[in-house]
């Protein structure tokens, strides 16, 4: 067992540089990376903490699992359940379909068993067409699709790109905000486009409460939407130590997909069954406090 341990140290050496570029590294790919795998950094910490004690490396071994350990409880808090609400002024289900039709419809179904009004996509398929009983509440060239189960206004289409975009839907008693921003990690402009998806948020008007829901495609612990919540007061909804995106396992997959709400509105989400996307859906309930 001895050959192995200076693997081991070196695998543990890779892993605390891993964590601390999370930490210490400009804002950039390599910190965005770090950030996002912060769950399997955790995971890969407490394997190497019982490999190097089994191999009979003890202080090694202790490093390894106390780093774990800070790990967990800094990431802990991001995983908390929200309390279900009882009398919802609104109920939906937010999807990333990848543009999919067979996704689109297991949504819609979902939706139906849930008791929702409406049905956020994104990456919907192109030429969807409403199902029966529903209507379509989005422009036609729309990275974000809405259904809803009453025909109304258009929502609005702020900047829109080939995948990303955000819609306004104005809704009673407040307005529901849909965003699909850019994947942070696939170039190296990509961080700058998905700030500056975000950033459209910014010019909205922050007056009449908004419900904001989306792929923002980065995780709860990351500096965009930390920043994203303290510049407008907005918290974000738990979903328990669940995940959205790539795999169910916790310290596989990752919770990119979220909703945010101002001190208005009370909500609650849950993820969903899959939908044969690489996302799962979420099931929203909000109510506006009185």
């Amino acid at each position: 067992m001895e050959g192995i341990q200076p693997l081991l140290k070196l695998a543990l050496l890779g892993t605390t540089l891993a964590v601390l570029a999370g930490f210490l590294a400009p804002r950039g790919l390599l910190s965005i990376a770090a950030i996002s795998l912060k769950p399997s950094l955790v995971a890969a910490s407490f394997v190497l903490a019982v490999a190097l004690l089994v191999s009979g490396a003890p202080i090694a071994a202790t490093f390894a699992a106390s780093l774990a350990l800070l790990g967990w409880l800094m990431l802990a808090p991001f995983y908390k359940p929200s309390p279900d609400i009882q009398d919802p002024d609104v109920t939906f289900v937010w999807a990333n379909t990848l543009k999919r039709q067979s996704a689109l419809e297991k949504a819609v179904a979902l939706a139906e068993r849930e008791g929702a009004s409406l049905v956020l996509a994104a990456e919907a398929p192109f030429g969807a067409e409403a199902p029966e009983g529903w209507h379509i509440r989005s422009a036609e060239h729309r990275p974000v699709l809405i259904l809803s189960r009453e025909a109304g206004a258009l929502a609005e289409v702020l900047e829109a790109e080939d995948r990303t975009a955000t819609a306004v839907l104005d809704n009673e008693p407040f307005d529901i905000v849909a965003t699909h921003a850019a994947m942070p990690l696939s170039s190296p402009r990509a961080p700058a486009r998905r700030q500056r998806d975000l950033d459209q948020l910014a010019a909205l008007d922050h007056q009449h409460p908004k419900l904001f829901v989306g792929d923002y495609n980065t995780v709860p612990w990351s500096h965009a939407l930390l920043d994203l919540e303290a510049d407008y007061g907005l918290e974000r909804v738990g979903i328990g130590a669940k995940t959205t995106w790539l795999s169910p396992l916790l310290f596989l997959g990752l919770p990119i997909d979220h909703v945010l709400v101002p001190s208005s509105i009370a909500a609650s989400a849950k993820v969903g069954p899959g939908l044969g996307s690489d996302h799962r859906p979420l099931i929203v309930k909000a109510q506006l406090k009185r």
